[in-house]
């Protein structure tokens, strides 16, 4: 991702970690969904209260996030990893009973 996005402090303030110089154009390119999507995604996360604008009218590029949300997001992250894991060793495990253990390709290429 080329986002020039910052989390500011990596120990929350207050309960909050900041987010400088997000753009929705970046997010939205980085993950391939509409400019439209990312606002409504961000629009509820604000509506939950889990993040928000340091000033509405003005810039909107610095946004807080609240610790539960930073730590829901780690949480996810966590499971993700976990999940990948899992996946891999399964293929690893799945290769080595149809080549024997060999690691070739059951062709013997």
């Amino acid at each position: 991702m080329t986002s020039s996005a910052r989390i500011a402090n990596v120990g929350p303030e207050n309960g909050y970690h900041w987010v400088e110089d997000l753009r929705f154009a970046e997010l939205s390119n980085h993950y391939s969904l509409s400019r439209t999507h990312v606002r409504r995604l961000f629009a509820r996360a604000e509506a939950l209260g889990s993040l928000g604008w340091q000033d509405r009218n003005g810039s909107r590029n610095r946004i807080w996030a609240t610790t539960s949300f930073v730590e829901d997001y780690k949480r996810w992250q966590s499971v993700k990893f976990c999940a990948l894991e899992w996946a891999y060793g399964e293929a690893v495990r799945s290769i080595d009973v149809e080549t024997g253990g060999s690691g070739r390709n059951p062709s013997g290429i």
